[in-house]
């Protein structure tokens, strides 16, 4: 995108450092990107792998890797993902820090063991 609309923006994808990325989006915190928006590293991007065409298809369809295992900054790999917790409950980007249903430990380790990669189609 030419510039940066939160609304309108899916992923924020850099390899640069945090200052030049900030610069790049006009924004001066890390935090003034929303939890909903991931902010992932290139990789992230090459990480995904072309699924067979359904039938029909207009568009070919990619699975892509988990976007916790790219963030680009670790202040922002909980962006994008909701992660499933201990008690079966799914807890949102919006809710960590709160009580013990989120944390590092529980997240990332749960969605790899239980939840599928996105799909981007």
């Amino acid at each position: 995108m030419p510039t940066y609309d939160p609304a309108e923006v899916s992923h924020v994808v850099t390899d640069t450092s945090e200052g030049v990325t900030l610069r790049s989006l006009g924004i001066r915190k890390l935090d003034e990107i929303p939890d909903t928006v991931p902010t992932v590293r290139w990789d992230w991007v090459l990480s995904g792998k072309q699924l067979p065409r359904e039938k029909n298809a207009r568009e070919p369809r990619f699975q892509m890797g988990y976007e916790f295992m790219y963030a680009a900054f670790s202040s922002r790999v909980y962006a994008g993902k909701s992660w499933p917790t201990k008690n079966g409950r799914r807890s949102t980007c919006g809710d960590k820090g709160k009580g013990t249903e989120t944390g590092l430990q529980e997240g990332p380790e749960a969605a790899v063991a239980g939840d599928e990669p996105s799909e981007i189609s």
